[in-house]
């Protein structure tokens, strides 16, 4: 696991629209302070999987897990404004 030295927050911008969703590295549990925010919650879970692939070395076979998809899923929420 990675110190939340090496995490990173991740924006995706689209069309300067507000962005309206995000999850926190943490509420995944990695000892972590990267976020990832998107406009919707598909776009948010590539992000994830994208960090978590590149900073937590987790695998493909992990990350297409039906348990962790479900669990990154319901931790995603609205950004706060």
């Amino acid at each position: 696991m990675m110190t939340q030295d090496s995490c990173y927050s991740i924006r995706q911008l689209s069309g300067g629209r507000k962005m309206s969703k995000e999850l926190q590295c943490r509420d995944l549990g990695f000892d972590c302070d990267g976020v990832v925010v998107a406009e919707n919650e598909d776009d948010v879970l590539v992000q994830v999987a994208d960090h978590a692939r590149a900073v937590h070395g987790m695998t493909d076979e992990q990350l297409s897990d039906p348990d962790f998809q479900a669990s990154a899923r319901e931790k995603i929420h609205d950004q706060a404004s």
